[in-house]
């Protein structure tokens, strides 16, 4: 972090005094500001991430062990996935006012009392309300996260700090498939909710001691408003946010747990275990490929991202024995941050600069609209084969890539 916090010295273009034996170098007090906020807020990405990563894995478990079918479970999956979007949007234009910290805490929070109500609750109302406030939390916050590194960050090195920031959530996603696939074979999915909740908790109070980015020019109070999607870049990336949520949750939001699960006869555990070796190389090479999007350009890296990340998902619709698939999956989230990273930057650069946090959630409930309809349909696929679910995700995969190079204007 030494690295970064000199950045950001040279970022300020102010001059540093020279230090001497009796007057040591001493940063602005506004450097160490960015920094420490950018600290904290990637310890509350692991926080979230290994919360999100132990519901995404037993999530589904937790349904197929109480009798629903596969197309059962993606309609609740789905249907919870839908419920809550329209008040993102709202939320994201309050934060952009009273900004972005009361708001993260209280989600987090919220899906703390949600996680509960699966405890106490047996029936598929209470698990379709519990899965509808989790996720309602969950999708909200990841775009509240964006906003705020587009607060603290610069355009020219946001990609970098995304990269950090996918990194932080993907290996605390990982390790919680690993944790939460043990503690669900060995002590029940109810010690793991009620596990889930109290981090929930511990995150929502670390999230009460950001400070917030120094204030801009901004609307006197929540402006909602859809002019973004009046531009061609604003509705391309609408679109784009579409098929990307749908991508990205017909795998690690339903189907990967289920097909380990019912091809290969896997146990919780030993699905919790492969998943997140997968999801640790998602992690690790999110790390390092963030800096790679902001000196080779987003759109182009997006493109041959979804290229590469399509042709592996077709090979997995036709190639399913164990140790093939298993290498296909090394390489698919070893190559999938050339894809997904660019995305988010994507969304943050276009996000007006005084109405980010609206902006952003605008392109995040389109996002949740695709990953609704993306596992309903699904649930339907797998039916039938899996094939056909690891053949619909290619297809939006590379769709999502080709309308974003060929629509969207992006200076970056």
């Amino acid at each position: 972090m030494h690295i970064i916090a000199v950045a950001g010295a040279m970022e300020s273009h102010l001059p540093l005094p020279l230090p001497t034996p009796s007057s040591p170098l001493k940063m602005p007090p506004f450097i160490y500001s960015r920094m420490d906020e950018l600290k904290k807020t990637f310890v509350a990405s692991l926080f979230f991430g290994f919360i999100a990563g132990a519901l995404a894995m037993s999530m589904p478990l937790f349904l197929d062990s109480q009798g629903f079918s596969l197309s059962g479970i993606g309609s609740i999956l789905a249907a919870a996935t839908l419920i809550g979007g329209l008040i993102g949007i709202y939320i994201g234009a309050h934060t952009d006012v009273a900004g972005r910290k009361k708001m993260l805490s209280a989600l987090t929070f919220l899906q703390a009392g949600a996680v509960l109500l699966m405890v106490f609750f047996k029936n598929a109302f209470s698990y379709l309300i519990a899965e509808s406030g989790r996720k309602f939390s969950s999708n909200t916050r990841w775009s509240l996260f964006i906003s705020r590194f587009t607060d603290l960050t610069k355009r020219k090195e946001r990609g970098k700090y995304l990269g950090y920031f996918t990194a932080a959530f993907g290996l605390s996603f990982a390790f919680a498939h690993f944790v939460a696939g043990w503690i669900f074979q060995q002590f029940g999915p109810d010690f793991l909710f009620l596990l889930v909740s109290a981090l929930s908790i511990l995150m929502g109070i670390l999230i009460l001691t950001f400070r917030e980015a120094p204030s801009k020019k901004g609307p006197p109070k929540p402006r909602i408003s859809l002019e973004l999607l009046r531009t061609r870049s604003g509705i391309a990336n609408a679109i784009v946010s579409f098929m990307n949520g749908s991508q990205r949750s017909i795998i690690y939001g339903f189907a990967i747990y289920l097909f380990m699960s019912n091809t290969y006869s896997f146990t919780p555990g030993e699905i919790g275990i492969y998943t997140s070796i997968f999801l640790t190389v998602w992690g690790v090479s999110s790390y390092f490929l963030g800096k790679l999007i902001d000196a080779g350009g987003t759109l182009k890296t997006l493109l041959s991202g979804s290229a590469i990340n399509a042709s592996i998902w077709v090979a997995a619709a036709f190639f399913q024995q164990w140790e093939v698939f298993f290498l296909l999956m090394l390489f698919e989230n070893l190559t999938y941050p050339l894809y997904g990273v660019s995305t988010i930057k994507i969304s943050s650069i276009l996000a007006h600069r005084e109405n980010t946090g609206r902006d952003v959630q605008i392109f995040g409930y389109f996002d949740i609209v695709g990953a609704m309809l993306g596992v309903f349909i699904a649930g339907l696929l797998a039916e039938i084969s899996f094939s056909y679910v690891f053949l619909m995700r290619a297809i939006m995969t590379i769709s999502s890539a080709l309308v974003a190079y060929l629509f969207i204007n992006l200076e970056d």
